[in-house]
């Protein structure tokens, strides 16, 4: 009898990383859909997610569920309700709070009766007979493994009854009614593989295994029992197997996806940075071109204001064009790395603008000062040429008139001595 109960206990030993491994695709798949559902669709998604988390996380599964439950009360989804109330009760089950856990059950079974949700209840049910089974209280524990059984069978839910019966065979190994449990687990495991023939995953047949291998040793049919524990023992071996094939496959299409994200990544980061060293470029240009538009404008307004005749208005307004263009080109300059800083409020703005001004206000004045002195000392300049000028011409009449004098004076002295 040692034996096989330590054989059991050795098969039963399976990876829980295995497990995870299965959940994390379903898991992944529904954390996609949950930003893109709403209302009750999000609910089942919630409780969707804290039925996958349920059998390693389980305070992560409740924190879901009281989500969902949340979220099913504000949209007045009883269904969705009553699920989120049993996978609460599922996850405290999970965590050995089996007081708190009972309460989450029961509401979730009036739920259901209210719904006439049959499976729900056949569910509901079992897992609730299972607690009354950690407490010892077998007579409440087979009553409501009885009543899940009479549910499932009346809906035709073959794989529910195989559960039903499975637990209710255990219930009665427990009180040492032999016999019952072998009916139970004999008629659990026919309907187990009537309904999952593949022993990779058929749990409820292992369990059914389980228990007529130890009944029939109570009972001292060590070949009976030996028998049954050989199909346990090899059905536990195919599941453990299966589960670590798909924890490998899963991970191997982790390591895929996980290199494909990080290629596509360093793509995406040197895209990203040729576009940048792209903008940069074109912006050098721009800048580049701008200061040169400013010099040449600043620098024409210098030498082309001594050349022509411009109105102190003229001066001023253009003056005062330039100083706000350089001051929107300095705005331009720096609002990126004020935006790189999280500084692109209106205020931010506002308040560079009201700098520049302040800036800037020096430096029109000045310019406007600059510029005035320059065309005053132009146009004295000019003034004083157009003096001499005048004065040269004076004095070339002047000469000229005083050769036409002498001319005329040496013609009249030439006629007298003739």
């Amino acid at each position: 009898m040692k034996k096989i109960i330590w054989g059991i206990l050795l098969a039963f030993m399976l990876p829980i990383s295995a497990i995870r491994a299965q959940n994390q695709f379903v898991i992944d798949s529904l954390q996609n859909q949950l930003d893109k559902v709403k209302g009750k669709e999000k609910t089942k998604v919630l409780n969707g997610l804290a039925s996958e988390f349920i059998s390693f996380k389980a305070d992560k599964s409740l924190s879901l569920a009281v989500e969902a439950y949340n979220l099913a009360d504000k949209n007045d989804d009883d269904n969705g309700k009553a699920d989120s109330q049993y996978f609460q009760g599922l996850a405290l089950f999970q965590k050995k709070d089996y007081s708190h856990s009972l309460g989450q059950l029961l509401q979730a079974l009036a739920l259901y009766e209210k719904l006439n949700n049959k499976k729900g209840k056949g569910i509901a049910l079992v897992k609730i007979g299972e607690l009354y089974k950690i407490r010892n209280d077998y007579k409440q524990a087979l009553d409501k493994f009885k009543r899940s059984e009479e549910i499932f069978k009346e809906i035709e839910d073959q794989a529910g009854r195989a559960i039903a019966l499975g637990q209710m065979a255990d219930v009665n190994f427990r009180l040492n009614r032999f016999q019952e449990a072998l009916k139970d687990a004999e008629e659990s495991l026919n309907m187990a593989q009537v309904v999952n023939p593949d022993s990779k995953t058929n749990e409820t047949a292992r369990e059914s295994c389980k228990i007529l291998a130890e009944a029939h040793s109570n009972l001292k049919n060590f070949e009976e029992a030996y028998n049954y524990q050989s199909i346990y023992l090899s059905i536990n071996d195919s599941i453990r197997k299966h589960r670590e094939t798909l924890a490998l496959d899963l991970q191997t299409k982790k390591y895929e996806n996980e290199a494909r994200e990080r290629e596509e990544k360093h793509k995406a980061e040197i895209r990203k940075k040729i576009e940048k060293e792209e903008k940069e470029f074109r912006d050098t240009i721009q800048y580049s071109l701008i200061v040169l538009i400013f010099i040449l404008l600043f620098g024409g307004i210098l030498f082309f204001m001594g050349k022509f005749d411009v109105s102190q208005n003229m001066i001023d307004t253009m003056i005062f064009l330039s100083v706000l263009l350089l001051s929107r080109f300095f705005i331009v300059l720096i609002m990126p790395y004020a935006s790189s800083l999280g500084a692109d409020a209106p205020l931010v703005t506002l308040g560079a603008n009201f700098m520049l001004a302040l800036l800037f206000a020096p430096l029109q004045k000045y310019l406007e000062r600059k510029l005035k002195k320059k065309v005053a000392e132009d146009l004295a300049e000019e003034t004083e040429k157009d003096q001499l000028r005048e004065q040269v011409k004076q004095l070339s009449e002047q000469i000229e008139q005083n050769k036409q004098d002498q001319i005329q004076k040496h013609e009249q002295e030439a006629l007298q001595k003739n």
